[in-house]
C-alpha cells in the first residue's frame, strides 16, 4: 500500500492544497513495515484534479490535516482513505503511527 503525506518542509503541511510536496510511503501491511519512501513535488493549486495526481503516484491512503467536507468526498470519489490528523507531526512518524495502527481512519487529533 502507498500512502500520501501532504509535507512543507519537513512536516506535515498546515495547508494542504497548498504544500511544497508529498511524501510517498510503500508499506507492507502483513509485515507492518515500511519499505520505503520518496518525495514528490506537489502539482501546481487545482483541487479539482489533485485527487487523480495523488491516486495516479499509486497512493491509496492520504493522511493530512482538516479536510473539508466537500473535498473528502472528491477524494473518496477518487479511491482514497482519508485520515486527518490536526497536530503538527514529522510525516515518518505519521507513517509508522499508521503501520502500528495508531491513526484513526476518519479523524485523529
Amino acid at each position: 500500500m502507498l500512502l500520501a503525506i501532504p509535507i512543507t518542509g519537513d512536516a506535515l503541511t498546515t495547508r494542504f492544497g497548498h504544500c511544497e510536496s508529498y511524501l510517498f510511503v510503500t508499506i507492507d501491511l502483513e509485515a507492518k513495515k515500511i519499505l520505503k519512501s520518496n518525495t514528490a513535488v506537489a502539482p501546481p493549486h487545482a483541487p479539482d484534479h489533485l485527487p487523480d495526481w495523488i491516486v495516479k503516484q499509486g497512493a491509496n491512503t492520504l493522511i493530512a490535516p482538516v479536510v473539508p467536507d466537500r473535498f473528502r468526498a472528491l477524494l473518496e470519489f477518487h479511491g482514497l482513505t482519508v485520515i486527518e490528523h490536526t497536530e503538527p507531526a514529522i510525516p515518518m512518524d505519521l507513517a509508522q503511527a499508521f503501520v502500528d495502527g495508531k491513526l484513526d481512519q476518519k479523524t485523529d487529533s
